[in-house]
């Protein structure tokens, strides 16, 4: 309250801000976790994976089964009780738009690129700013200090330095944009897949609602022999990446149905698309999170790895 540049006024709006926080693992929890001490006065959690052993070590106390946004509803209901904290769903279309309009901000705390375009994408749409995994938030609610607005902070570890660089748009960029369906998927795609995955991509409920309806698709794994021998959907065949990357697999798809595309987190899915839709399969699709989504949210008893 008597900080200087901030006061009770800083305060004030603090307690008055509501902050959307996407993603609830090492990104997200640390910047829960300050949010919540700096004394924001809403903060909804959207994070859909249920709880793991080491969330314990990311600052959530309970080892209750439950999702990480209950799971931290229900911890700072207990430590801060002048916070409210929402238990949100999961980002994702189509029940992406409707939490975010009753926020002033939000965080997108994860390092997935297809998760993060999604979210600015809807905040494009809703006029509301978007800040990436950072405290940054602090200055946007109280209006105080400069903002990184239109620039990227690089910290060097190993040299000790830090340095600011421009973030410009891309010139072909519509804002705002048509929000596009997006599944989370870990580490760096090429662009090609990244673009060939931005508006192909179905989650496993579309799947199941394809494959309970008996609609004519082509289901393709594209793992290794080993990992479809110890998990995979029915009635999907094996053709391992390699095949697309390296040889003619994606000349030999049939045409007269869809092609699905799947993998164990949709990394390799996205890849194998981009050489599909170059052969003229324009209405090829991957599945988002793979066979780790189909597990989590359709069938908890698949094993998985």
């Amino acid at each position: 309250m008597i900080l200087a540049g901030h006061g009770s006024e800083g305060q004030r709006r603090l307690a008055a801000g509501r902050v959307l926080v996407v993603g609830a693992d090492e990104i997200g929890a640390p910047l829960i976790a300050h949010l919540a001490d700096a004394g924001v006065g809403t903060i909804g959690v959207a994070d859909g994976p249920p709880m793991e052993p080491w969330d314990r070590y990311l600052g959530l106390p309970d080892a209750e089964p439950a999702d990480r946004a209950a799971a931290w509803a229900r911890a700072l209901g207990r430590s801060h009780p002048i916070v409210r904290t929402v238990a949100e769903s999961w980002f994702e279309l189509p029940r992406a738009r409707g939490p975010v309009r009753d926020y002033d901000l939000v965080v997108c705390a994860g390092e997935d690129p297809v998760r993060c375009q999604l979210v600015d994408d809807v905040c494009a749409e809703a006029g509301i700013p978007f800040v990436w995994g950072s405290t940054e938030v602090v200055k946007l609610l109280t209006g105080q200090g400069e903002p990184l607005v239109g620039r990227v902070m690089e910290y060097d570890g190993m040299a000790g330095t830090c340095a600011t660089v421009p973030l410009r748009p891309h010139m072909c960029a519509a804002r705002p944009a048509e929000p596009t369906a997006a599944e989370p998927f870990f580490g760096l795609l090429s662009p090609a897949a990244t673009e060939a995955a931005r508006e192909s991509t179905i989650s496993v409920e579309q799947l199941k609602e394809l494959l309970d309806a008996d609609a004519p698709v082509n289901l393709v794994d594209v793992r290794e022999p080993d990992e479809y021998a110890f998990a995979h959907l029915a009635g999907s065949m094996l053709v391992p990446q390699g095949e697309f990357l390296h040889g003619d697999a994606a000349t030999r798809l049939p045409t007269d149905r869809k092609t699905v595309l799947l993998c164990r987190a949709g990394i390799r899915s996205a890849e194998v698309l981009a050489v599909v839709k170059r052969t003229g399969h324009h209405d090829a699709v991957h599945l988002g999170g793979g066979i780790l989504s189909w597990a989590g949210r359709i069938d908890p008893g698949m094993p998985t790895y």
